[in-house]
């Protein structure tokens, strides 16, 4: 639904590519199954923020309306 809603929308992935470093974490994933443990991630969708140094800003849990 996240991929739908929002990454496969053009204006929110121009938005998203030129201000953040998107990283996509699937869990069942080496990768995503590191970054949900890291970041204590407990159920999907999750979009987390984080500084570049990894210190998380902010975390929206679940779906929401399309973004404007």
């Amino acid at each position: 639904m996240l991929d739908k809603q929002f990454f496969g929308d053009d204006k929110f992935r121009d938005y998203l590519d030129g201000n953040f470093i998107a990283i996509h974490a699937i869990r069942g994933k080496k990768s995503g199954d590191e970054l949900y443990k890291q970041y204590n991630v407990r159920g999907t969708p999750t979009v987390l923020v984080a500084m570049a140094d990894g210190t998380e800003i902010d975390r929206i849990i679940g779906y929401g309306p399309p973004a404007d």
